[in-house]
């Protein structure tokens, strides 16, 4: 039986998550997005609601403040870590054009995957349909964000029976010659155990959604309907529709943190910078002089004083070190992510792989042939000369085995990925003779090392002679 739809249902959970989301976003995009929410992350001082026109005060407050860009560069840094080798995907002829047009938008598969690990950085979460035209076509694949996922159910196994995904967008009405916002909404639903699809849409101005497709039925290649939904719900950690942690929350608090900190400092040097005359021993308002400067001459009456009210600005440097702490705190959190929380990616791949067998079981297949498989060589970790002499003399030593030397060499960077441990000992006996390990608890003959390294006698120049 069909679940009734209401385009202003929201899931709980999602209402609880929504404002993480879109503070994670906001930092994302900068600047702008920031300033734009006003007081919701840059709160107006108690002292400042009290002058005049507090909110001419408080917009010279906000835009002296710096914001960071810590976000955005950390999430294209994560998705860059990521992919910075290629992951393979091996798919079935059924959907082997995914590769090179994954989406309506011609993308590629592994230009797809990144978008979604990248969305994954950004939030903590994203979702991934399988579809198909209505009358018919090749597969595609759509992402959705976080913020789009407005609401859905599972049965009592866990398994997603309804889902309403959010398409609202601005529209050009044609015969206006102007841009309206139309509420658009695709639900997806299992209705006695059927896949079935159904799109609302509701115009500017209207009371009410009406259905623009019938409620349809996709089916594979063979005409057989589908008994799952083709969605796939990523988080940082796991897959599965309930939202999970935003992995770089900690990064987006200390922008955040930054910005205030900034505001107030910048505010207090302000202060400091703009000292107030103080005339004392003047009854007299029309005496007050009105003008200061050093062409200006103040005549103040016997006994008159005047002094200049100046702000020390001692809290000042308390504030700049409250922001270097949170400077360390955000890059400590951006480099502990790589070091201990390489899900990110790991969890993008498996959810591709998943939605990618949907994809695979809606073009006929049995739904098992699709495979990604994800870098997880995520640190490029390249050896100094120190560390190869260290792994060397603890071959020599007798430590571990030439084979173990070798993949140590290959994983630093000193010897090319694609070459075996065959390849390479072949390498080495066209130029030189074999190095032997020690025997345990003796040293070779000095003669054997003469014969392994060319022997010989230094000359004064410190060059072995012939």
């Amino acid at each position: 039986m069909p679940i009734t739809f209401k385009p202003d249902s929201r899931h709980p959970t999602y209402v609880k998550w929504l404002p993480t989301w879109q503070k994670m976003r906001d930092c994302y995009d900068g600047d702008d997005a920031i300033r734009e929410k006003k007081t919701d992350y840059l709160p107006m001082p108690s002292g400042m609601m009290a002058a005049p026109d507090p909110d001419r005060f408080y917009l010279a407050y906000q835009t002296r403040a710096q914001i960071p860009e810590l976000m955005e560069p950390a999430v294209r840094g994560m998705t860059g870590v990521i992919h910075r080798k290629p992951s393979q995907y091996k798919l079935p002829s059924g959907i082997k054009g995914l590769e090179e047009k994954a989406t309506k938008d011609r993308q590629t598969l592994a230009g797809f995957h990144a978008r979604i690990t990248r969305e994954v950085f950004k939030v903590g979460r994203v979702g991934i349909l399988a579809d198909a035209p209505k009358d018919g076509g090749e597969v595609y694949l759509t992402n959705y964000t976080a913020e789009s996922i407005i609401d859905w159910d599972e049965d009592e196994d866990g398994n997603l029976n309804y889902l309403v995904l959010d398409e609202s967008a601005q529209r050009r009405n044609p015969e206006k010659g102007e841009w309206e916002d139309v509420g658009r909404w695709r639900v997806l639903e299992l209705i006695e155990g059927i896949y079935t699809q159904t799109i609302y849409e509701q115009a500017q101005g209207a009371s009410e959604p009406i259905t623009v497709d019938a409620p349809i039925t996709p089916a594979d290649s063979k005409g057989a309907a589908l008994s799952e939904i083709p969605f796939v719900c990523v988080g940082a950690n796991e897959i599965g529709i309930d939202p999970d942690e935003a992995p770089l929350e900690g990064v987006a608090k200390a922008q955040l943190s930054i910005f205030r900190l900034d505001a107030d400092r910048r505010h207090s040097l302000y202060l400091t910078s703009q000292p107030t005359p103080v005339c004392i021993g003047v009854d007299d308002e029309d005496k007050v002089p009105k003008y200061f400067g050093s062409s200006v001459v103040w005549n103040l009456p016997q006994g008159g004083d005047a002094k200049m009210l100046e702000f020390s600005g001692n809290g000042v440097a308390a504030i700049k070190q409250a922001i270097d702490d949170d400077f360390e705190r955000a890059v400590a959190a951006g480099a502990r992510l790589i070091v201990t929380d390489r899900q990110g990616g790991v969890e993008s791949g498996e959810a591709l792989e998943r939605v990618l067998r949907y994809a695979e079981m809606m073009t006929g297949g049995d739904g098992k042939q699709a495979v990604v498989t994800p870098n997880t060589d995520f640190v490029e970790a390249k050896l100094t000369p120190d560390d190869v002499t260290k792994l060397v003399k603890g071959w020599l030593d007798g430590g571990y085995s030439k084979l173990t030397l070798f993949e140590n060499l290959q994983t630093g960077g000193i010897i090319p990925e694609e070459r075996t441990f065959a390849d390479e000992e072949e390498l080495i006996s066209q130029e030189a003779p074999d190095l032997s390990v020690p025997p345990p608890g003796g040293e070779e003959d000095d003669d054997e090392i003469d014969d392994a390294t060319g022997g010989g006698e230094e000359d004064e120049t410190g060059d072995q002679a012939a």
